[in-house]
């Protein structure tokens, strides 16, 4: 079925847009943002997520604000896909191509507006392409792209409103089927002089599969990380860091080593749509139910101070850490 851009010069396939060059019903196109202010009392992240082979489309967003957690998820039948990126009450568009989106994000049930615009401080890094398999069955294999950047607008979370937010957005498509891929560790951080994000796969026992990121400067430089060494520090039953020591080695042969401390955590998976850290119980469910785990930290190099965001999967488990592997 053809759209209007089948009448642009984009064709990858001899097939028109509307269709996939892949028939694995685990392929997707998907965008991600994560928005924090300045002291980390309040973090975000959202995303789309279109699996056109099965037809459907979701969108999503988590919040944590002052150690209150909140979760927004609609997902329905696909649309005109390429040209409307909504779901629910989360709707993303595309005002200038690599450098402006705009926002639109309501979570009616837990208070949560924004209409917000990113616009982007640093180039787009494109990470080497990204492939693993698990007994001979693909389980990641995708095209991905980072971009730090800055809203304009604001977000209000209660009696709350937010303005001054920074933050990353990400583009992948390709194939995946979320809990079976490896333990990973990526890292998102807008320091004042450089946006630092970097991606890396690993098994169980410690093996560097994948390693990729960059080290990105508004005037459009770009230096590539080859290797990101991490030494954690864990609370006793968590499943991720509450403060992390990266060494992130780069292709011009300088090493940054970067100090995490966490701030506040967003546990992405089956948990309920509101609860509160002070729920032990709560807590200690989403450790373990969460396919992915993302700490709002406060980052340090040297002097230089910038709220991001430091990623997990741990349910294939990591020696190291004594994590053990989780059913999926």
């Amino acid at each position: 079925m053809l759209n209007t851009y089948d009448d642009y010069l984009v064709h990858q396939t001899s097939k028109p847009l509307a269709e996939v060059a892949s028939a694995d019903p685990n392929w997707q196109e998907a965008v991600y943002f994560n928005i924090h202010d300045g002291t980390g009392v309040f973090s975000a992240i959202c995303g789309l997520d279109v699996f056109p082979n099965a037809q459907y489309a979701a969108a999503w967003l988590i919040a944590l604000h002052d150690g209150e957690h909140s979760a927004y998820l609609h997902a329905g039948p696909l649309g005109n896909w390429r040209e409307e990126l909504a779901v629910g009450t989360l709707a993303f568009s595309i005002v200038e191509p690599m450098r402006r989106w705009r926002l639109q994000l309501a979570d009616e049930a837990n208070g949560i507006h924004a209409a917000l615009e990113f616009e982007a401080r640093c180039p787009a890094y494109h990470f080497r392409p990204i492939r693993c398999e698990q007994a001979g069955e693909v389980v990641f294999d995708q095209s991905y792209y980072n971009q730090g950047g800055i809203y304009q607008g604001t977000m209000t979370a209660g009696d709350r409103t937010f303005t001054g937010l920074r933050g990353l957005r990400a583009r992948r498509w390709g194939s995946l089927i979320m809990p079976r891929i490896p333990f990973y560790n990526w890292v998102s951080i807008p320091f004042p002089s450089r946006c630092i994000t970097a991606w890396q796969f690993e098994s169980p026992e410690g093996e560097i599969l994948y390693s990729d990121g960059a080290v990105t400067t508004a005037a459009g430089e770009i230096t590539p990380i080859t290797r990101m060494d991490h030494e954690w520090t864990l609370a006793s039953g968590t499943r991720h860091p509450t403060q992390v020591g990266l060494v992130l080695s780069l292709a011009s042969g300088e090493a940054v080593r970067v100090a995490g401390r966490e701030l506040g955590t967003h546990f992405v998976g089956a948990l309920p749509p509101r609860w509160s850290d002070s729920d032990r119980a709560a807590r200690a469910l989403a450790e373990t139910n969460a396919y992915s785990i993302e700490s709002c930290c406060e980052f340090t190099v040297g002097a230089e101070r910038a709220i991001g965001i430091y990623d997990v999967i741990s349910r294939p488990g990591y020696r190291r850490y004594g994590l053990t592997p989780l059913a999926t």
